[in-house]
């Protein structure tokens, strides 16, 4: 499945397409060992990356926290290794042609 993220100095979240998908990879990354935790809309709201026409976007069941740096490279190359690809969310990084835009 396709998981969108974003980066920000201070977190690094998952959006996963619906709530029962982010349970599920949440709870399979926390079972791993991976440090998974709630999603808080400030930090993208101050650096205002969530418009204010759209803030019913951030649905905190739906997005999570796999913090920064290490922790959170080897949270998403274990998403990866699942089999899903990730793509940047549409309000962190512009999108190509084809709507998405790679995470390389």
């Amino acid at each position: 499945m396709d998981l969108q993220i974003t980066a920000t100095p201070r977190e690094t979240l998952v959006w996963a397409p619906i709530a029962e998908a982010a349970q599920e990879l949440r709870a399979r990354l926390t079972d791993d060992g991976y440090l998974v935790r709630d999603a808080d809309p400030w930090e993208l709201q101050t650096l205002g990356r969530i418009p204010e026409d759209d803030h019913l976007e951030f649905d905190p069941v739906r997005v999570f926290d796999v913090t920064i740096g290490a922790d959170a490279n080897a949270s998403l190359h274990a998403l990866v290794d699942d089999g899903h690809s990730l793509v940047w969310h549409r309000t962190c990084h512009p999108q190509s042609d084809s709507g998405h835009s790679s995470v390389t």
